[in-house]
């Protein structure tokens, strides 16, 4: 990041949180302008994923994950766990009410291309949670 440094950084995010409940473009808009600065910043990458999350875009949020996915594996124990949790209880607890966020969640998770990501949450999640793989399956 030779040209942008993290007061700029944290100022794009700020312009793009402070004008997502109103304007979901401006908000886009600050977001790609700062990924074009610093395209390998985590900090954007992880702020456009949440911004979609927060405007209920699951395709959006998924293309999002693919990027963070694929750059930032070993930063995304908490977004693997949300998704981990989502489709675990929807497999798992049958018969029992899911909250708007985990229904959300199922559908990033099903927006996702077939394949190693789809293949590597569940495996990722489970690796984190060996106690819960455990009382699940009974091993």
């Amino acid at each position: 990041m030779p040209f942008c440094n993290a007061d700029a950084i944290n100022y794009f995010v700020e312009k793009a949180r402070d004008c997502s409940t109103t304007n979901s473009y401006e908000a886009r808009a600050w977001l790609l302008t700062a990924s074009s600065i610093a395209p390998t910043n985590f900090q954007i990458q992880l702020e456009a994923y949440a911004l979609e999350k927060r405007l209920g875009n699951a395709v959006g949020a998924a293309n999002h994950f693919i990027s963070l996915f694929s750059k930032f594996l070993n930063c995304l124990d908490e977004e693997i766990a949300e998704l981990g949790n989502s489709v675990r209880n929807h497999h798992m607890n049958k018969g029992t009410k899911e909250t708007p966020e985990q229904l959300f969640l199922l559908q990033v998770f099903s927006a996702l291309p077939k394949g190693t990501i789809k293949k590597e949450i569940p495996r990722l999640y489970f690796e984190n949670h060996p106690n819960l793989f455990k009382s699940t399956w009974g091993t």
